[in-house]
């Protein structure tokens, strides 16, 4: 038998869920247990239905309540009266909503710079970083007061855990990826969390909710070294996809990035010739790149289009371009288009098969540089090509790079 949820119980009752909280502090109604974060309980089953049957102690006796009211009237009216008033206060609220909140106005303007509500959490000790905040403050405003609104959620007490839930799939529908929800979910989170902690409402709906799954990555495959060797020295009917092949395999560049190459790109760093990447995906992925003397020569022989781009007129190609280059690679390799989806190995391999071969010649640490990973502030800092001792260094690796290009699928016909 599973634990009941306070949802549960509101449904058993048929009560609202401040009502059954009061109860609950009461100590009228018992709880199994308080789940990490400390405002998630549960219900053992068999209790509760223990302490329903021996009776909650709420007398229903009209009489009874008429004379305490009357008695309450009398001995004390000021105090009465002041009550009342308050619960008039709090009736008209509800019909607009939560007491004090406006429900779409306090989530657009939570994270807004300088928000009271910020200042308020502040003084707890949760102080947000300016990119964050703004991140929060986008999703709010664009995806989940929005979404409220076309579901005619008006009242803070009306999203519980189920309503998060469907905002999830909602996102997912948006095809937003699930670390992106997850993430975005967390200002969500952190916005209840101040509304249960200021009395707004009784428990945070986000405390039981759980964040969506990653799906499962498949390994891209790529080819192995021995299909390769001497492939690139072979006529190929498409120069155009020879080239692409080239660079994605000798060099690691992503696909957007070989989209954009112009031959203004290419410089020279202590006698090696480089790929100059001013922008990319990542701070990281702004970087030279070595280039082979063989891939240079078929790069300067392209010929240009508008801007100066190699392969494009805007610097941009669809992922047909790339898939067709694929194919021609593996008409050398024996392989058809059903084999290149079994082993899962796309035009985008090439950066993986790079990755693969430097890894394996001992260059881990320089391929991490040149392929635009996050890197440590060291290595950074030893092959910056902005000054003398930089460009030594990264010319030296080059040269390792090219002497291992050379050595395992230029050897046949580079000399």
């Amino acid at each position: 038998m599973r634990p009941l949820t306070p949802d549960d119980l509101v449904k058993v009752f048929d009560i609202s869920k401040p009502a059954l909280m009061a109860l609950v502090s009461l100590g009228k109604i018992p709880y199994k247990g308080v789940l990490a974060g400390g405002d998630t309980i549960r219900f053992c089953p068999d209790a509760v239905a223990s302490r329903v049957r021996e009776g909650l102690g709420l007398d229903s006796d009209d009489s009874f309540v008429e004379g305490f009211r009357n008695r309450l009237w009398t001995e004390c009216p000021d105090e009465m009266r002041a009550i009342r008033e308050f619960g008039d206060r709090f009736t008209e609220s509800r019909r607009g909503g939560t007491p004090g909140i406006d429900l779409y106005k306090t989530l657009e303007t939570y994270y807004e710079r300088d928000s009271p509500l910020l200042l308020i959490d502040a003084k707890r000790g949760r102080v947000l970083g300016d990119k964050m905040r703004g991140a929060y403050h986008g999703f709010m405003t664009k995806w989940f007061v929005p979404y409220l609104k076309g579901n005619g959620v008006r009242n803070l007490d009306d999203i519980d855990t189920a309503t998060l839930a469907k905002f999830q799939n909602h996102l997912l529908l948006e095809n937003l990826q699930p670390q992106t929800v997850n993430v975005s979910m967390s200002g969500v989170r952190k916005a209840f969390e101040h509304f249960a902690i200021n009395g707004y409402i009784g428990l945070n709906p986000c405390a039981s909710l759980p964040p969506l799954r990653q799906p499962e990555i498949q390994t891209r495959g790529c080819y192995d070294l021995a299909r390769l060797r001497g492939v690139f020295g072979r006529k190929w009917e498409n120069a155009r996809h020879h080239l692409l092949c080239l660079l994605v395999y000798t060099t690691g560049m992503r696909n957007s990035e070989i989209a954009r190459i112009r031959k203004s790109d290419v410089i020279e760093i202590g006698g090696c010739r480089f790929i100059d990447i001013p922008r990319s995906k990542s701070r990281s992925g702004v970087r030279v790149v070595p280039l082979h003397r063989f891939v240079c020569e078929k790069l300067m022989a392209h010929p240009s289009g508008k801007g100066g781009y190699v392969f494009s007129s805007c610097g941009t190609m669809g992922s047909k371009v790339f898939a067709a280059a694929n194919l021609s690679l593996a008409e050398f390799t024996g392989y058809d288009a059903k084999t290149l989806a079994m082993e899962r190995i796309s035009f985008y391999s090439g950066r993986h098969f790079y990755k693969t071969l430097m890894n394996s010649e001992n260059l881990g640490e320089v391929e991490e540089y040149f392929m635009g990973h996050r890197v440590s502030g060291g290595v950074a800092r030893r092959y910056n090509h902005r000054d003398k001792q930089g460009k030594e260094k990264l010319a030296q690796k080059a040269r390792e790079v090219f002497a291992v290009l050379d050595r395992c699928m230029f050897a046949s016909f580079v000399s």
